[in-house]
């Protein structure tokens, strides 16, 4: 399964690629968000995958698999939030109108406790929730992989020394960071799953 799990790994390479070509050919940003999604889903399926997999063998995940999950954590935040940065403009100017209709629509007095909400600005309002909860998701998956670090020492020191080697995924890393630090830590997976076999 680990080995099957880097292989995987190693495609959301292409996929995230795929959403730079898209980022510089074009102002498209639905088409590089709707990549970025499916890159998404790539990871999360690759994590049940592996958590199915091992649950029904009854055996324990690897030293490798930790280190799989924890890369593959980091890559969702920091795709989690790309995601939001390409709609932050769109999230700013939505928050404005609801604002704006906020205060336009105070209640005149006591007798009237409440306003009804134009649907487009409800809609308005669900679009703003949706684009802020890529910002939780970001963080929700970093913390995670900071937890996934803690519990093993093993996982924390592969990424320190990682992180020396490659300079490390902040939350301003780019897209290409990501693809070249993916890219050293599945061949340094590899490499260590290979002897582990051998």
């Amino acid at each position: 399964m680990t080995l099957k799990l880097i292989r995987y790994t190693q495609a959301v390479i292409y996929f995230l690629l795929t959403a730079l070509s898209m980022e510089k050919d074009s102002d498209d940003t639905d088409a590089m968000s709707a990549m970025l999604n499916d890159t998404l889903k790539l990871i999360k399926d690759m994590l049940r995958l592996s958590a199915a997999t091992y649950r029904k063998q009854g055996k324990r995940p690897t030293h490798t698999d930790h280190k799989l999950q924890t890369l593959l954590l980091r890559c969702q935040g920091l795709i989690y939030l790309r995601m939001f940065k390409l709609r932050e403009a769109e999230h700013k100017k939505a928050q404005r109108q609801v604002a704006e209709f906020k205060m336009l629509s105070e209640p005149l007095s006591a007798d009237e406790p409440t306003c009804s909400v134009p649907i487009d600005l409800f809609r308005l309002m669900l679009r703003c929730n949706e684009i802020q909860t890529h910002l939780q998701n970001w963080l929700d998956c970093w913390e995670q992989a900071d937890e996934l670090m803690q519990m093993a020492q093993d996982t924390a020191e592969f990424f320190a020394e990682l992180d020396r080697t490659m300079g490390g995924l902040l939350a301003t890393s780019s897209l290409l960071e990501l693809v070249y630090y993916i890219r050293e830590t599945t061949r340094r997976l590899q490499e260590m799953h290979n002897r582990a076999v051998v």
